[in-house]
């Protein structure tokens, strides 16, 4: 009886030990996967891909010829910003995501480029201003010229006219880079990131940003299942041609800057670096505060510290002065 006792024991002891060493496999797997997933430094996502490399940026147009854009919806941050009389254009920033097509390419100014370069940005457009292109040609900006390489990494498509039909891709900007010999290694220095909006800021579903004439309006709707706000140009939604998929941005940051006309072509200089007044909307909230540029980057501050962003897009306008008079919410 001893004996048959000792077998049992034994068994049991087996079971637990084959428990036990079965646990510590999964334990070890769990965290080998816990070591290999990765958190998107500009958005606060998980990704299942080592982001190691450098960012992109892409100039976009977005006059109501130029619209919808490909690719804008997959974007980590987008800059919206005034280029001549009424217009804004997109400094669009990948890291996270591989669109397989961006457009339409335009040129830059050179607050486009300083923005750009607080992500450390290959920077990539159809050519540009006079100061804008001195700043690419004295080496202020890694550059990737889509008048240069029209016809391998940046084509001309037939379903639109010329200047608003240029158009790439992720693999071909990064080849175009490869080509280049640029540094790719490099992940940018992540945001940060909170899980929810504090109780005490005001409700914001709507937003309306006005920079003058109807097809300049610009409008978010916030969409809980789309967990961000739904953007309109003009009164039609940013959706992309290809997928349908809009773009919807979980942090709208709208910025009061001065601007100032330079030139006879309209062309303008705008404060990027003195700071100011601003509202930060997130999940259908709003909160009024400051912005301050940290080392080349626009973020939104309250009582000296840095507010965070929700995990997802960041969508951040300029305005000229007086927010009030161009910005409104309910």
């Amino acid at each position: 009886m001893k004996k048959v006792s000792g077998v049992y024991l034994w068994s049991g002891f087996l079971f637990v030990a084959l428990l036990t060493a079965c646990s510590e496999n999964n334990n070890e797997t769990n965290n080998d996967t816990e070591e290999t997933d990765d958190t998107a430094p500009l958005t606060g996502v998980p990704s299942d891909e080592e982001l190691t490399h450098r960012t992109l940026g892409v100039m976009l147009g977005n006059s109501s010829d130029a619209r919808p854009q490909s690719g804008l919806h997959e974007a980590d941050i987008v800059y919206e910003v005034l280029a001549e009389g009424n217009v804004t254009r997109l400094l669009a920033i990948y890291h996270s995501t591989r669109p397989e097509e961006i457009g339409p390419v335009r040129s830059a100014r050179s607050y486009y480029i300083d923005l750009g370069n607080g992500y450390d940005t290959i920077f990539a457009s159809a050519g540009g201003s006079p100061d804008a292109l001195d700043m690419m040609e004295r080496g202020e900006v890694d550059y990737l010229s889509g008048l240069a390489y029209e016809g391998t990494y940046f084509q001309r498509s037939e379903e639109r006219v010329a200047p608003h039909n240029l158009y790439t891709s992720y693999d071909d900007l990064e080849a175009a880079v490869e080509e280049t010999g640029y540094e790719w290694t490099g992940e940018p220095e992540a945001l940060t990131f909170t899980e929810e909006v504090p109780e005490e800021w005001e409700e914001a579903g709507e937003i309306s940003v006005s920079y003058g004439g109807s097809s300049n309006e610009m409008e978010f709707h916030f969409e809980e299942e789309a967990e961000g706000y739904l953007r309109s140009a003009g009164g039609n939604e940013n959706q992309d041609p290809a997928s349908g998929e809009p773009a919807s941005p979980r942090n709208v940051l709208i910025v009061e800057a001065s601007h100032e006309v330079i030139d006879d072509s309209g062309r303008r200089e705008i404060d990027t670096e003195g700071g100011g007044p601003a509202y930060l909307f997130q999940d259908g909230h709003v909160q009024e505060l400051e912005w301050e540029n940290n080392e080349g980057r626009l973020l939104p501050v309250q009582n000296g510290e840095v507010v965070p962003f929700l995990p997802g897009m960041t969508w951040i306008s300029f305005v000229r002065e007086d927010l009030e008079e161009h910005v409104s919410y309910e």
